[in-house]
């Protein structure tokens, strides 16, 4: 499918990565739809190979930016040889004036890498003044934050529900405001969801006092209808809890939406995890009910990581996170928390996991189950190592 796009021989496998725009990237006829040329693109980008950033930028140069921003669903695979690839796509894309439509998409995919991606930081500084929103955003994810990307924050804390930019304003300039007002919009919704970036707010502090008044009118004590109305409870909860450093007023709270299960209660147990780092005495009562969620497939890898900060032993979360990794929805972060806790019980019972040939299924989607595998895969690799590395310092 990509023969017509296939670079030209070269004594590097990824020396030409200016290519021509493929011919079927948006045939008139199947608009709605990806083509097989987009799927062509999208498994390279899932096998790491940097193959995919000549297509991809010229779909979005011909036109077809919507349909390119649909690839990064998933997020193209990070390699050293693909970052670089990114890299020199960017600086030379910056190079003809800073407004080809590519360069947010590839911020993006930066940005998505998180800190594996720090080496593009001066690549996205030097194309921030074109394209500030998407360099911006890329670069507070990467980590690194500099004065010059505050108006483009500025502009993405605008928008609504945008409380990563909104605290990267904060983070910068220490003007809470634009926070606030995005979290008192979540805090009075009941349909809207809370995004991810709305948990970790905690640092923040006292400079969430103005929004207290709001929040205690969801600690309810007792656990919401709905899903969406538990995560406002949860929210409302870390948002008291650090503005008035008391944890005390929403442990009730807390309580019921853990006694609920569910994906809620992977958040209240998110919360329980980053109090007990501070004051685990004020959320020590909620042992039990961390306990209860070990074997819950939407919380059993928070409530393990809350019970860690509150004391239990790595070897007795170690069998419960085990039997996580193989569940569809909670075995992502199971892994990773093993090693952090450097729970070594796990070496064994995670390299068969690694090396089985059958597929441990944990996505839905059947188009992406052999991916989330490669992936998870990747991961009980990293984390051995790590567990091997804690056994033998």
């Amino acid at each position: 499918a990509l023969e017509e796009t296939r670079p030209p021989q070269s004594t590097h496998p990824h020396a030409n990565i200016a290519y021509s725009p493929p011919a079927r990237y948006a045939p008139p006829r199947r608009t709605g739809r990806l083509t097989p040329e987009y799927h062509a693109v999208q498994t390279l980008m899932l096998l790491g190979d940097p193959r995919w950033l000549g297509p991809f930028c010229a779909a979005a140069a011909g036109g077809h930016t919507a349909r390119a921003r649909r690839l990064l669903h998933q997020g193209p695979r990070w390699s050293l040889q693909v970052l670089d690839a990114v890299r020199r796509q960017l600086a030379q894309l910056g190079a003809s004036g800073g407004a080809h439509p590519a360069i947010p998409l590839l911020a993006a995919v930066l940005g998505h890498w998180g800190s594996d991606a720090v080496a593009a930081v001066p690549e996205l500084l030097a194309v921030l003044p074109h394209a500030g929103e998407a360099a911006a955003r890329a670069l507070l994810q990467i980590g690194h934050r500099v004065p010059e990307m505050v108006p483009g924050l500025r502009a993405l804390a605008g928008q609504a529900g945008d409380v990563e930019a909104a605290k990267g304003v904060w983070w910068l300039t220490g003007d809470p405001q634009p926070l606030a007002g995005t979290l008192q919009v979540l805090l009075t919704c009941d349909r809207a969801g809370v995004p991810p970036a709305a948990h970790t707010v905690t640092e923040v502090g006292s400079d969430l006092l103005p929004l207290v008044p709001v929040a205690h009118t969801r600690l309810t004590g007792t656990a919401a209808r709905t899903y969406p109305q538990r995560d406002v409870q949860v929210l409302a909860a870390r948002v008291v809890s650090a503005a008035t450093r008391d944890p005390a007023p929403v442990v009730p709270t807390v309580r019921a939406v853990l006694t609920g299960a569910g994906t809620s209660s992977g958040r209240a147990a998110d919360l329980v995890a980053d109090l007990a780092a501070t004051q685990p005495t004020a959320v020590s009562e909620l042992t039990p009910v961390l306990r209860d969620l070990l074997d819950d497939p939407w919380s059993a890898v928070a409530a393990a990581r809350a019970l860690w900060r509150l004391g239990t032993p790595p070897a007795e979360l170690a069998a419960p996170l085990i039997t996580a990794i193989t569940a569809a929805y909670s075995g992502r972060g199971a892994a990773p928390l093993l090693a952090a806790m450097h729970a070594v019980e796990a070496i064994a019972e995670l390299q068969q996991l690694a090396e089985r040939d059958k597929r441990i299924v944990i996505s839905g989607n059947d188009d992406d189950l052999i991916w989330q595998d490669e992936m998870l895969q990747d991961q009980l690799r990293t984390s051995i190592a790590v567990l091997r590395a804690a056994r033998h310092p």
